[in-house]
């Protein structure tokens, strides 16, 4: 009898020690399952919030993109108004400048030169101060550019016989606005008084490559014109 006890003991007590350790194992596998399900949430929220950061960078990229694409249209556009604007009043100054040059020479009765009364004149690029009615008092008030060559009719006299124009006339000093050899009306700032029969060599002639031989030529085309007036 106790040694059949002592069998019963032994065997509830392998039943119970079977038990806990099935019941410590269904534990370990139920906490296995929770871990996995937790790591499973968590990588899906990180995935979700990775996604959700990608979104939203590149739509802050797109949108910057489209507004630098919007204001360099805009640039382009504003730059084309400025040039359209800028070609449009320099011809209606070119306009406004043939205008008086033509109103002027109509006044004189002559193309080639351009006389004043109690004002001033512009040089017309290279004109001939000729003795009209309008220029009684021997000088003539006229802008011209800084460069040009105002010949005296002493100095124009000396050409005639072979000087250089470009010594004997007097240099216009300063700064013009527009350099090199051209003309431009912009550069007519210097007022001068010059003698009735006085000539104006234009920056085309005293910038040229060769100025002593333009200039010259320029005063000989000038006296022939006066000539054939």
């Amino acid at each position: 009898m106790a040694r059949q006890a002592a069998q019963t003991g032994a065997g509830v007590q392998q039943t119970a020690a079977g038990q806990a350790a099935t019941m410590q194992a269904n534990q370990s596998l139920n906490a296995l399952g929770q871990a996995g399900n937790l790591a499973s949430t968590q990588a899906g929220q990180q995935i979700a919030g990775t996604s959700a950061n990608t979104s939203a960078q590149l739509g802050e990229q797109s949108a910057l993109l489209g507004a630098n694409q919007g204001y360099n249209t805009n640039q382009v556009a504003m730059q084309s108004n400025i040039n359209t604007a800028n070609a449009g009043l320099a011809n209606t100054a070119m306009q406004g400048q043939q205008g008086l040059l033509g109103g002027v020479g109509n006044a004189v009765g002559s193309a080639t030169g351009l006389f004043a009364k109690g004002g001033q004149v512009k040089s017309s690029f290279g004109q001939f101060l000729k003795s009209q009615p309008m220029a009684k008092g021997g000088k003539v008030d006229i802008l011209v550019s800084p460069g040009e060559k105002l010949l005296s009719p002493n100095a124009v006299e000396q050409v005639k016989k072979g000087a250089n124009p470009m010594k004997v006339g007097e240099t216009v000093k300063g700064k013009p606005k527009v350099g090199g050899a051209k003309n431009s009306y912009a550069n007519d700032t210097v007022p001068k008084k010059a003698a009735v029969g006085t000539i104006v060599v234009p920056r085309s002639e005293t910038k040229s490559k060769d100025p002593e031989r333009s200039s010259a030529d320029f005063v000989s085309k000038t006296l022939a014109k006066r000539k054939r007036k």
